[in-house]
């Protein structure tokens, strides 16, 4: 989070391409990534969610294997991961 900024990874298995930026002022219901549109602010935002997870030794979830086909959520259903920093 920074000022009216946020980034956002709901996706598992979880990794770094799966954020999204979301300007909360103008879009509360986090519709728009706009990572794409925001490069330069959206790249701040992952170093400092890096420095973060680094610091804090973040451990990212994994998916649970059912079969070799097959990969599901956890039991609890959508993982949400949004740091506020």
């Amino acid at each position: 989070h920074k000022g009216d900024w946020k980034i956002v990874n709901i996706q598992i298995p979880f990794d770094e391409k799966n954020f999204a930026l979301f300007n909360l002022k103008q879009d509360p219901g986090e519709t728009k990534d706009l990572s794409g549109e925001q490069v330069e602010l959206f790249q701040e935002l992952m170093s400092l969610w890096r420095q973060y997870a680094e610091e804090v030794q973040v451990v990212c979830p994994k998916p649970q294997q059912i079969d070799n086909k097959k990969t599901h959520r956890s039991k609890g259903g959508v993982f949400l991961l949004s740091i506020w920093l």
